[in-house]
């Protein structure tokens, strides 16, 4: 699988920037995770941030699908398909940024009891090149490697 290179900074400055009560989710988007699970060579990484007060859920998304068409979110546990519940807008330009608002309490309960996924169709896969459970963020702990040929000059 190719690893995502696009859009990583954005991810990260999002998730410097929540507030300290912010009920916070991070998870990865992939082929294998579609139902029936696709060989997919692309990928992606979401951030969101829940204001449940206000009914508000804000992502932000990278991937680096090409010829994304269109980007939801689903009412789905894992290993189902869903309705669509939420229209992320044009998926085409990474990172998607998207507030979903007038969220019902059991939009929000789904939420938070992982019944929500995200999924990105292109023309080739209608019913979805990749998808992603919407997880919440349950480590403050990011892994990455170094290696020599990625300094300039190396």
């Amino acid at each position: 699988m190719t690893p995502l290179k696009i859009g990583v900074a954005a991810v990260v400055a999002a998730l410097l920037s929540v507030p300290a009560a912010a009920q916070t989710f991070v998870f990865g988007l992939r082929g294998e995770q579609e139902v029936p699970p696709v060989a997919s060579a692309s990928s992606g990484g979401c951030f969101g941030e829940l204001d449940q007060p206000a009914g508000t859920f804000s992502l932000t998304c990278v991937h680096n699908v090409s010829g994304a068409t269109v980007m939801h979110i689903h009412r789905a546990p894992a290993g189902a398909n869903g309705e669509i519940v939420f229209d992320m807008g044009d998926p085409a330009v990474s990172p998607v940024v998207a507030t979903w608002t007038g969220m019902t309490p059991s939009d929000i309960t789904d939420l938070l009891g992982e019944n929500l996924y995200i999924n990105i169709h292109t023309a080739g896969r209608p019913s979805g090149e990749i998808r992603g459970q919407i997880l919440p963020r349950t480590v403050d702990l990011v892994e990455f490697s170094a290696v020599g040929v990625q300094v300039v000059p190396p």
